[in-house]
């Protein structure tokens, strides 16, 4: 690469931060470029230094911190003076920072200041950097936002103002157009950053960054947080302003799907150092070192089934030599990479039947006849449950899906008359008609050859599931009565009034009905604000719903005094997303997992109980001489697993994991998701499991159910859901995922 070429070319940096005990080198011996016009997408784990190199860049490494060598050469334009940042002055430094280089922060709310309006943050940094007047500046925060489409064009406004004229029964004129539109503009520049949504504060951000025309856009995390369709319309958004204004971008992300929808260049950071750097094509497709192989590995795939994910950990081993240095020595991961395609072993075309019986209609033929009454526990004089109705269903006009495909296998055709057979409970869950299951296949022997042959599925293993497999797990599920069971569930939040009276509801779950089984895992999947919080704080009766009924095993969960929720909550419990948030900072690891059992006299002593806080630690993985450590002691994944074993401390029956890995590295959200699995089939756990991750929600969950404005669009089988969704909307949130090159995991 020639010297005109880049914008940013970093030389041989290293930043340090000096503790008490010894000297962390964040960064070690960084060396890269970045060209003109190019992304560079830089990953690794929490702790591999991808941050603080950015901080480095932009002047912002926070104290203790400092670098102690190297050279960050900036280049605005070609035939430029390179500017080695890290030997100019602090004045000078300013002038470039937000001018020739602006940041992206992961998340908005706390980049942004609460007390001042947007418009005087963006007006803020253009005055800042440009010497333009206070209108000007205006003038440009508003095409900005316009730029970034949180305000629409001058057209679009106009047309919007001169209906809105013409729906009042007023005169059009154009004096009245442009004052409506200026209002609208001003009304957008006044608002709080509280007053915004997620996805419009980071286009906010954006706007800010860009307002300057800047050479180099660093962008730190700038999606994490945000549902999957707001993710892909920042990245898209990015991508374009970046063509727009011919930018350089280094994008700093843990993401491998995200990396490779927006980079051109992919350096792979451990520990401080550079591992790895190469085109994107090429690091997908042939990664060689064993951290980058761990990480493309760890990534849930939505193209097959896994048992468990492959960690980093399977991949290479940690040592020291004599000297302290860190070395890597590469492992042969025990995975195997097969098609997920076939149905495995099965028997006769009867056996077949079945299976296809089992993942289409939901019900197993056999377990009728030995168990005609499925759903038991439940008195008689109540009605079935009625089929859940999506918000908008198909008309019987309509086309199906099944229609369009024109399957004419005799199998098919039996399994219709099969499913057509009466049921006492009618519902979707077990609809998987994407499953090739091949009808002439040799018979291999028998698996499912009776009803009371299906008992749980073996203990995970690396190999990938089969359809058979599958079939054998929601034919166990589906015998045993259901252990939540909603009807017609309704909450709202008032919307307040004449005399503080509400008026009407705002509907944050409107009239959804769903069961979950024992040892089942449900996902739940919407965007932001669809319901789906509200809906577990009002299983947890956190919330009161305005109408509808919620049954967990015999008990009418509406009906128990507020006195009596504590025993409620011994067998459900939840599993937050910020483990920061979610323990009390001044009480110890120990104190913390052992306060519910102390609340529930659960445990004969407290020695008994210490005992089993240990136990717990063990279990989800850490040491037990932790238990006197406290919360800022440990990373992110480990706090989690804190709270994993303190949800577990009361033996609970169900559990409900909200947005519980979203703010993991993609390896420690691996190790956490595995941890999950082993522990419902060791504790027998029930779980909904509510994330905005489509592929780590396929990965964990027996069934999918997906929530927009508070009704339930659909509800099926994970992979039916994912591979032959039957509404728009949830074609638009697979269609929104990172599809981005990601290989199958290379195992050498």
């Amino acid at each position: 690469m020639s010297d005109r070429d880049f914008v940013l070319d970093i030389r041989n940096l290293s930043v340090e931060f000096p503790t008490e005990t010894e000297l962390v080198r964040a960064v070690a011996g960084m060396s890269f470029q970045v060209e003109r016009g190019q992304t560079i997408g830089i990953v690794g784990e929490s702790g591999s230094g991808k941050s603080v190199t950015s901080q480095a860049v932009m002047g912002l490494v926070p104290s203790p911190g400092r670098v102690t060598s190297g050279e960050i050469l900036l280049k605005s334009t070609p035939d430029a003076t390179p500017i080695d940042l890290l030997a100019i002055p602090d004045k000078q430094l300013r002038r470039y920072r937000g001018g020739e280089m602006a940041v992206v922060f992961q998340e908005p709310m706390s980049a942004l200041n609460p007390v001042y309006s947007i418009g005087y943050q963006i007006c803020e940094a253009i005055l800042q950097h440009q010497n333009v007047s206070p209108e000007d500046a205006r003038q440009q925060a508003i095409e900005r936002l316009q730029e970034v489409k949180l305000l629409a064009d001058e057209g679009t406004l106009r047309d919007e103002a001169k209906r809105e004229i013409e729906a009042q029964g007023g005169e059009v004129h154009k004096r009245d157009i442009l004052k409506l539109v200026g209002q609208r503009k001003q009304a957008l520049l006044d608002r709080y950053p509280h007053q915004l949504s997620g996805g419009q504060l980071q286009r906010v951000t954006i706007a800010m960054a860009i307002s300057c025309n800047p050479t180099l856009l660093i962008a730190d995390e700038p999606t994490t947080a945000l549902d999957v369709t707001v993710q892909a319309t920042i990245l898209t958004l990015l991508r374009e302003l970046r063509d727009r204004h011919q930018m350089s971008m280094m994008f700093v992300s843990h993401d491998l799907g995200v990396i490779a929808e927006v980079a051109d260049v992919v350096a792979v950071m451990y520990r401080g150092e550079l591992v790895e750097v190469g085109t994107v094509d090429r690091i997908f497709a042939n990664p060689q070192h064993p951290y980058t192989k761990g990480l493309i590995a760890c990534r849930p795939q939505l193209d097959r089934r896994m048992r468990i994910l492959p960690t980093v950990a399977d991949f290479m081993e940690v040592t020291t030599d004599e000297a302290g240095a860190m070395q890597i020595v590469e492992r042969t991961p025990d995975f195997e990479s097969q098609a997920i395609d076939g149905e495995g072993e099965v028997g006769d075309r009867s056996d077949l039947e079945r299976i296809r019986s089992i993942l289409e209609a939901g019900h197993d033929p056999e377990a009728e006849e030995t168990a005609p009454e499925k759903i038991e526990g439940r008195p008689a004089s109540e009605p079935p449950i009625e089929t859940v109705e999506p918000s908008a269903a198909l008309s019987d006009d309509e086309p199906s899906d099944a229609d369009e495909i024109g399957e004419t296998d005799p199998a098919i055709d039996r399994l219709s008359a099969i499913a057509s057979q009466s049921q006492e409970i009618e519902d979707d869950r077990f609809n998987l008609d994407n499953f090739d299951l091949d009808a002439d296949s040799e018979p291999m022997g028998t698996l499912l050859s009776a009803a009371d042959d299906l008992s749980p599925p073996p203990r995970p293993s690396n190999k990938p599931l089969t359809d058979v497999e599958v079939a054998q797990r929601l034919a166990y599920l589906q015998r045993q009565p259901p252990l939540l069971d909603v009807r017609n569930l309704k909450v709202g939040y008032p919307q307040r009034g004449l005399f503080g009276r509400a008026r009407r509801y705002t509907m944050a779950v409107n009239d959804i009905s769903f069961q979950v089984f024992p040892g089942e895992t449900l996902g739940l999947v919407g965007e932001s604000g669809c319901g789906k919080s509200t809906l577990a704080r009002t299983l947890m009766r956190l919330i009161d719903p305005l109408s509808g009924q919620m049954r967990f095993e015999d008990r009418d969960i509406l009906n128990i005094p507020a006195k009596d929720l504590r025993f409620l909550r011994r067998d459900m419990q939840t599993i937050f997303q910020d483990p920061g948030n979610a323990l009390n900072p001044r009480l110890s690891v120990g104190a913390a997992i052992l306060e519910p059992m102390e609340i529930h006299n659960f445990g004969e002593s407290k020695a008994a109980r210490l005992d089993r806080v240990r136990t717990l630690l063990t279990r989800v993985g850490l040491d037990p001489s932790a238990i006197s450590r406290y919360p800022h002691e440990f990373s992110g994944g480990q706090r989690q697993r804190i709270c994993i074993a303190r949800a577990l401390a009361l033996e609970p029956k169900f559990v409900i994991c909200d947005e519980s890995v979203s703010a993991l590295d993609v390896s420690v959200q691996a190790q956490v998701l595995n941890l999950l699995k082993e522990l419902q089939e060791e504790f027998g756990l029930t779980y909904i499991f509510i994330s905005h991750d489509l592929s780590v929600v396929k990965f964990m969950s027996d069934r999918i159910m997906v929530m927009n404005q508070g009704r339930i669009e659909e509800i099926g089988p994970a992979d039916r859901v994912y591979r032959r969704p039957e509404r728009e909307y949830t074609r638009k949130l697979i269609d929104s995922i990172p599809q981005g090159y990601v290989p199958q995991p290379i195992a050498s």
